[in-house]
Order: C-alpha cells, then sequence, then structure tokens
C-alpha cells in the first residue's frame, strides 16, 4: 500500500491574489493554476510546496470567528520545514517586509501570511520515520 501524504492543503482568502503572492514570494511556490468564477473573478490559485497549496476565495462572512488566542477553530497552522540557514534567511525578509511574528521558540517561528494566516517555519528534528 502507498504511504500516505498531504494531497493538498485548501486556505480561504479574501484576496487570493495576495495571499498566494506571499507563498510564492517567500518560500518560491511556483503557481500551478488559477480559477476562476464563470463572471471572470479570481476563484483559486493553486500552489506548488511540495503538496498543493489551494488559495480559495471566501467571503468575510464565511471565515470562522477567532478564538482570543487569535487562532480560528479547524486547522490553524500551516508549518514549512526549512534549515537553520533558510530560518535565518526568512526572519530577516519577514523583519525587512514587516511581517507580524507571533511567537519564536528554539525550532519554529510563527508568522501571519497577509489575511493572518498562521505560518510557521520549522527546523524541527523529527526523528526518522517509516
Amino acid at each position: 500500500m502507498k504511504k500516505l501524504s498531504v494531497h493538498h492543503i485548501a486556505l480561504g482568502a479574501q484576496d487570493p491574489q495576495r495571499v498566494a503572492e506571499f507563498y510564492t514570494h517567500y518560500f518560491g511556490a511556483p503557481e500551478l493554476r488559477r480559477n476562476y468564477y464563470p463572471d471572470g473573478s479570481l476563484r483559486s490559485i493553486w500552489l506548488d510546496l511540495d503538496f498543493v497549496l489551494m488559495v480559495e476565495h471566501i467571503s468575510e462572512s464565511e471565515r470562522p470567528e477567532e478564538h482570543s488566542s487569535g487562532m480560528r477553530p479547524g486547522m490553524f497552522l500551516i508549518a514549512l520545514s526549512v534549515d537553520a540557514q533558510q530560518r535565518i534567511n526568512l526572519e530577516t525578509a519577514w523583519a525587512a517586509d514587516g511581517v507580524q511574528v507571533d511567537q519564536k521558540t528554539e525550532f519554529t517561528t510563527y508568522a501571519r501570511d497577509p489575511e493572518a494566516n498562521r505560518v510557521a517555519i520549522s527546523t524541527y528534528p523529527f526523528e526518522e520515520r517509516s
């Protein structure tokens, strides 16, 4: 049987273009596809991050309410694996660009994309998994 892996993650955004640009700019995620509504407006942008990140248009009324912890119900973080130098480079770029960083631990830096979705970069050394 094939080992399971992430096929895609769908991320809701009021402005898919702006959010997709964040992931393309900081993580080098190439654009795979754009989808449009029948009226021609942008519905989604698909990006390649070793899995497909589908940045999907949603209206403000479709966004779940945020808890006092700053997290919404359901999936609340995309954590990407980086090496130590990539982490330093991204932290430096985020600081220069005014990207909101929420927290930094020994291995992981937590930030927000343009629509306040949590994204992290992590050097955490998971033990070998089979």
